[in-house]
Parts: C-alpha cells; sequence; structure tokens
C-alpha cells in the first residue's frame, strides 16, 4: 500500500490526504506515514479506507 493512497481510493475521484482522514476517521499524520512508508498498515485502516471508497 503506501505510495499515494490518496490517488488509488477510488481512481474516479481525488481525495486529499485531509478529506481522506476525516471520512475514514483516522489521524491524517498517520496517512502520511503510511504513503512514505514509515508505517504498516493495520487491519483497521484497512477497513475504514474500505467504507470511504464504498
Amino acid at each position: 500500500m503506501g505510495h499515494g493512497i490518496t490517488q488509488t481510493i477510488g481512481e474516479d475521484r481525488y481525495i486529499s490526504d485531509e478529506a481522506l482522514a476525516f471520512e475514514a476517521e483516522i489521524n491524517r499524520i498517520y496517512i502520511s506515514k503510511l504513503e512514505k512508508g514509515a508505517t504498516w498498515v493495520g487491519l483497521e485502516i484497512l477497513e475504514a479506507f474500505n467504507c470511504v471508497e464504498g
């Protein structure tokens, strides 16, 4: 996962890191760390992203 999370969530629409964080109820800094590969993604986070995607 990591690179370009906000670009891969619903490729038909752009969502900013901040909007993704708000919709998924996840800290924006955590999303930034995911994109940089500085942390691992947990199942809870994947589920939150899935809920945002639809």
